[in-house]
């Protein structure tokens, strides 16, 4: 029963979201304890390509076109820009200002988890995961100190 509910294409939509919020979530609780919250500049680049590879991940046993993997990923943009609705409280004007940099990142991050998948490199994909994760944390920590100043 479980395994028709939580299939490959469902688990590349809902994981990938997790992910997302998780970290959304996160940063937005730790910018806060500074002062008032703030999104940063890499919460639209490299969240969404994060994202966007983790669908791929999950995407990656279906043998998707360029076409329906575009169609994922905007729906999967679309899935994000309403959960950051409903659970981060973003603003509405806020959403449909970034949701073209979601798109098109999450798109990216679909694009570029493919291609990785397909050569089957574990190193590599480890190196651009903890690349994306090191410049976000540095973009993180930055902003906030530049907000104690």
């Amino acid at each position: 029963m479980l395994k028709k509910i939580f299939t490959p294409k469902a688990k590349g939509f809902l994981i990938s979201n997790l992910v997302g919020l998780a970290i959304v979530g996160i940063t937005k609780i730790l910018m806060a304890q500074n002062s008032e919250p703030v999104i940063i500049f890499s919460e639209f680049i490299i969240v969404p390509v994060l994202m966007g590879m983790v669908g791929g991940w999950f995407w990656q046993d279906l043998q998707l076109r360029s076409r329906k993997l575009a169609l994922y990923s905007c729906l999967n943009s679309f899935l994000c820009i309403a959960l950051s609705f409903i659970f981060l409280g973003e603003g509405v004007i806020c959403l449909i200002i970034v949701s073209p940099l979601i798109f098109c990142f999450m798109l990216t991050g679909a694009f570029i988890g493919r291609n990785i998948y397909k050569r089957n490199n574990d190193t590599l994909n480890v190196s651009v995961v903890f690349l994306l994760i090191a410049i976000f944390v540095l973009d993180a920590f930055q902003s906030m100190i530049m907000k104690t100043r």
